[in-house]
């Protein structure tokens, strides 16, 4: 169930449940129930699922390997069946977010592009601040990633970017800061350990 939450005077409020959703009439928003559930219900409808995401993602790393992509490259990239994928290609066409017909290639639309590239730049930015600033091992850093991407929101996602710049330029040495803190990692584990 999705909540929307709008702080007001008690005596001001009339709540109704819509669409899943507890909507608040407020007078001093001049808005109407109505128009805060159409709001709702079409931003939910225009969101990506988790999955639909992967999607588009593995689209854009087979067109930037291959310059162009097809059903089975999606299938193979993302370890599912063909008819997992058509399904999906339907979906993200129904979206308007890519050009396709069976055995075709198909294309990322320039709105479907901005998605894709808005997913694989969560990605990369979080895979980075994980191995780059956490000291996380590559392929861990990656699967967390993965499934961080799909969650974290684009303001979460630029303060770990400006974070990892900040660390990386304002520290003498990359390498001596990552020493540094990779011992103070294990100064602590020990001294919890020690502590239990």
């Amino acid at each position: 169930m999705r909540w929307v939450v709008v702080w007001v005077k008690e005596e001001k409020r009339v709540a109704k449940k819509l669409g899943g959703a507890y909507i608040f009439e407020v007078a001093e928003f001049g808005r109407r129930p109505e128009e805060w559930k159409r709001d709702t219900l079409s931003s939910e409808s225009n969101r990506l699922s988790a999955s639909l995401e992967d999607y588009l993602e593995a689209m854009l790393f087979v067109i930037l390997e291959k310059n162009g992509v097809r059903a089975k490259d999606i299938a193979d990239r993302l370890s599912v069946s063909r008819s997992s994928v058509t399904s999906a290609l339907q979906v993200l066409a129904s979206k308007g977010l890519i050009n396709y017909a069976p055995y075709d290639v198909i294309t990322l639309t320039p709105e479907g592009e901005k998605q894709a590239e808005r997913v694989l730049r969560k990605h990369t930015v979080l895979q980075e601040f994980f191995t780059d600033i956490l000291l996380i091992d590559p392929e861990k850093a990656e699967a967390v990633a993965c499934k961080m991407e799909h969650e974290a929101n684009e303001a979460l996602v630029e303060r770990l970017s400006l974070l990892s710049q900040y660390v990386m330029e304002s520290a003498e040495s990359p390498a001596d800061w990552r020493e540094k803190f990779t011992r103070y990692c294990r100064e602590r584990k020990l001294a919890q350990k020690a502590e239990k």
